[in-house]
Formats: C-alpha cells, structure tokens, sequence
C-alpha cells in the first residue's frame, strides 16, 4: 500500500488548497511518484481548478479523470454506492503511486455536520489517517475594511477542532494532524499547545493569513457584482483586489484614506469623486488602485463619459446597478482562489506552508500512522487485490 493522507475540513473557504499543495510538494522531495484524488467533485461539465492545480505539479503524472471519484449529485443520490466508486477508482490510483494526497469536498454551500462526516467516512474506507483544516477567520461575510474574514476568538478554534476531531473518531478515522490556516499570526504558540492537548501525538500546524492568497480577482469581483467594464484594460481585471473601500465621504478625506490595489466604490452620480479618484490613481505620489466601480445604477452623463474616455487610463473602471449595502457585501463575497495559473499565489502559498508546518515530522507520522479499522468496504477490496 501507498502512503496515503486525507485533508478535509469542517466548513468551506479553510484554504485546503495550500495545505494539499504543500504536502504534495513535500511528498515529491522523498518519493517518487506522488498521486492526488478528489473523492467528490463539484460537477462532471465543470473542471475542478483545485485538482487541476495538483496535477499540474511536476511531481504528479495522472490524467484528471481518473484522479475523481463522484460528484455531489451521486453522493445526494445513493451515497452507498458513491461509496463504493470512490473507494474503487481510488484503489486504480493507489495501484500507480507511492503516496497520494487526498483532497475531501469543499463545502460548496453551507458545510453541514453531514457531509463531514461522510468526509470523514470516505478516510475511513480510504484507511487513509487525516489532516484535519481549521480556519482562523469567521466563516460568515462581514464587510470591512479588507477583503478578509474577520479573525476568529482562540477559544472558538479549539471548540471547532475539538468537535471535528470527535467526528472523525466516530467514523473510524485516523486523526494526524491540525492546520489552522489563515491565522492571526500573533496566535500561533497559543493555539498550538491548545490543540496539542486535545489528543496525544497529534501534529500541529498554524499558518498565518496572507492577505494576497485570499484575495480575489478584479474579475471575481466584477463578476459578484454583475457589473460591466466601463473603461480600462481588460487584461488588468486579473489584478488582484486587496481592499475595498466605499467612498461616500469628501472627496478630500476619501483620496486620504486610498490604499494599494484597493478597489474603490463610489456611487455613480458623484462626478466629483469620480474624477478625483481617477486623477489620484494616475498620480504618482498616490497609491495605485486596483479598480474604480461605479454602483446605483446611474447613467453617466455624456461629460464624465468623454473624460474617462479622454485620459490614456488603463484603471478598470466597473459599473453596477447594485446599490451601496448591496455592493460592499458582493465585493467581500468575491474568493480569492490558489490555482495552476497564478504563480505568485502558488509560489506564496507553498512558501507559507514550508516557513510554518513542519513538513517533516508530519511525513514521519503519515509513514507510521494507519488506520486501525478495517471496514468492510476496504475488506472487500482488499481481498480483490490479493485475488481471493
């Protein structure tokens, strides 16, 4: 048998996606050929960009179809049998590697107790032991200054991982190890010896936020606004957006409070505002912005429309009908996602990874830790194996 681990998490937006690729790549230094598999995808029309960033690593040489197990759809349909398919296509990859990384679901809704456990079941059936994801950030939408969640109390992490470690145990899993991902950084010797003393020889890892990883594209922003490009290069939607602020203020105290790579909203009929952020954008003893949008839903007149048009500005320039509440809660909706196309996230988040979990003591403890429950799924199969 190949060395297996299974990371999941208890609730969406934990950043699995960093702690998947840093152990892939961790992998990859001391064997030789690694494997992943996604035992529930979202959809079979749509690719799974978190799948298709881990093949991309050079350490991987599996084609994407057979690295999925089942959609949600047939876990929604008959979840015995989806069960049984998981458990059978990940045995084909098994068969090719000498480790594989096993990704659980992301929560594509609101993360319910049981599509963790049956998360935790698939490990179970896997014999695969898990690394458990805990996020330091407020699993609900708060608008606020940044683009980030705001940070979760020390005492509701512990209570979070206590209870999903209690879930994995009922479903005969193996607990390895916990990441608490996105963290306040000045967290993170407390946290640790906290969760240490939840289990014995259990692995802890705190990784703190980094407000680059998390933050979405322009693109994903205009995109939650159901907006349309007024103005500006198209190719600098790719931008990443690490702010928001509402410019309902002065014009004197809004160009004040201008940040880096902020997307900057004002409502559509402040000409004023308008142009003076655009003017400060193009100043060089101002910060660059990331994008202007224009929300209310109001028609330009015909003289701020020949302005814009009229300056050599390749700021992206957004307008929306939504108005100001319902703005700022789509912009903070918008996700920032790690995948194969954007090399600075992916470089940022391996070296996060690699600067605050220990990969090697994690590695050791994933050589000698399997799972002491045999279900009857992997005693079925294990008698295929040996052909009986």
């Amino acid at each position: 048998m190949s060395t297996s681990v299974y990371i999941t998490s208890a609730e969406g937006s934990s950043g699995k996606s960093t702690v998947a690729l840093g152990i892939l790549d961790s992998l990859r230094a001391t064997v030789e050929r690694v494997g992943v598999f996604r035992p529930i995808a979202r959809s079979r029309n749509e690719s799974d960009y978190v799948l298709q960033m881990l093949l991309a690593h050079d350490g991987v040489d599996l084609n994407y179809d057979e690295c999925v197990g089942v959609t949600y759809e047939d876990v929604h349909e008959d979840a015995e049998a989806a069960m049984a398919v998981i458990v059978e296509k990940y045995r084909a990859v098994e068969a090719q590697c000498q480790a594989v990384v096993i990704v659980g679901s992301d929560y594509t809704g609101v993360g319910t107790p049981a599509e963790f456990s049956f998360n935790a079941a698939i490990a179970a059936n896997l014999g695969a032991p898990v690394v458990l994801v805990v996020t330091g950030r407020e699993p609900t939408l708060s608008a606020g200054r940044d683009l980030s969640l705001p940070a979760r109390s020390h005492d509701d992490i512990v209570r979070v991982t206590d209870s999903a470690l209690d879930q994995i145990r009922l479903a005969h899993a193996q607990p390895l190890a916990v990441i608490v991902n996105r963290a306040a950084p000045e967290a993170s010797d407390e946290l640790t010896r906290a969760i240490e003393g939840l289990e014995k020889n259990l692995h802890v890892g705190v990784i703190p936020e980094d407000s680059f990883l998390v933050a979405p594209t322009v693109a994903a922003v205009m995109e939650a606004l159901e907006g349309t490009l007024l103005h500006g290069d198209r190719e600098l939607l790719e931008r990443e957006a690490l702010g928001v602020m509402v410019g309902a203020m002065s014009l004197e105290n809004m160009i004040e409070r201008l940040r880096e790579g902020f997307v900057v909203l004002v409502p559509g009929d402040r000409t004023d505002a308008i142009m003076g952020v655009i003017t400060a954008h193009r100043n060089e003893h101002f910060p660059s912005l990331a994008a202007l949008v224009l929300y209310g839903g109001f028609e330009l007149s015909g003289s701020v429309t020949k302005l814009m048009e009229g300056r050599d500005d390749t700021l992206p320039i957004i307008q929306t009908s939504f108005d100001t509440y319902e703005s700022v809660l789509h912009v903070v909706s918008a996700r920032g996602k790690l995948a194969a196309d954007s090399q600075r996230k992916y470089d940022t988040a391996l070296q996060l990874f690699h600067a605050n979990v220990d990969a090697e003591a994690l590695l050791e403890r994933m050589n000698v830790t399997r799972s002491e429950v045999v279900t009857p799924l992997m005693f079925q199969y294990t008698l295929l194996d040996r052909g009986d």
